[in-house]
């Protein structure tokens, strides 16, 4: 009678390990690194669009400053890069582990503190109006900008999953390409067959109209927004009541 000899176990595509792993490193899942990723990423837009409040001529001559002028927003756009950054800060130290040499270890604490830094410079203009970023030179603040974009790479450590990048390129180039080639052909059509804007906008002029009118857009899309999450909070704080005092 044979027996079966048992197979040895499969890799799983969660456990992927990048090239540091050997220098005392601990990649966390791919689950987790998507997660990172995306956290990284929301980081870095939020310090260039904070980087564009707080200084004194970008804030009102450019898009960007036009379009984040509520206080209440920039607040609360200071407080989402303060959890992000800290979110960062904290898997950067689980990942580091005590076997990393020590400049891994220091070149993550000065990213830490960078990053830090912007988060109080940003912080301290939201609430009392004043800022190292906020100086009519700039020459400081972006220093700090792009410091703090440096410290987010740094530590999101992106090379670390370079496998994931792989599979996902081989997974989303074929649908990235068609869409181009789709808005491509869009564009030339149109021009090709003089078809009026009023039936059929190119691309390039949709997108001009959307830059031109992003900063009503992102007003207006505030102002909703509020009013959204209070109509919800009072409507599910009545109905919650209205079953309370019914029960």
């Amino acid at each position: 009678m044979a027996i079966s000899q048992p197979h040895p176990p499969t890799p799983s595509p969660f456990t992927e390990r990048g090239s540091l792993a050997d220098a005392g490193l601990d990649v966390e899942p791919t689950t987790q690194g998507h997660a990172r990723d995306v956290t990284a990423l929301l980081s870095m837009i939020l310090i260039v669009i904070l980087y564009h409040v707080q200084d004194e001529f970008l804030r009102e001559g450019s898009q960007i400053g036009l379009a984040f002028r509520n206080v209440a927003l920039r607040r609360l756009l200071a407080v989402l890069l303060a959890i992000m950054g800290v979110s960062l800060i904290v898997a950067n130290q689980r990942e580091t582990t005590k076997d990393a040499p020590r400049w891994i270890r220091a070149v993550n604490i000065v990213a830490a503190l960078f990053l830090i830094a912007f988060v109080i410079s940003a912080a301290d203009y939201v609430t009392f109006g004043a800022s190292l970023l906020s100086t009519s030179n700039g020459a400081g603040g972006a220093i700090l900008e792009y410091a703090a974009l440096i410290a987010v790479v740094i530590l999101a450590a992106p090379w670390q999953r370079r496998p994931l990048y792989r599979k996902t390129a081989v997974q989303t180039i074929p649908a990235i390409l068609i869409v181009v080639g789709v808005l491509l052909f869009w564009e030339l059509i149109v021009g090709a067959f003089d078809i009026k804007q009023f039936l059929l906008p190119r691309p390039s002029i949709i997108a001009g109209a959307f830059s031109n009118t992003f900063p009503k857009l992102i007003s207006s899309g505030w102002f909703t927004f509020q009013n959204a999450i209070w109509g919800y909070l009072i409507g599910c704080g009545a109905g919650v009541l209205v079953g309370l005092v019914s029960a």
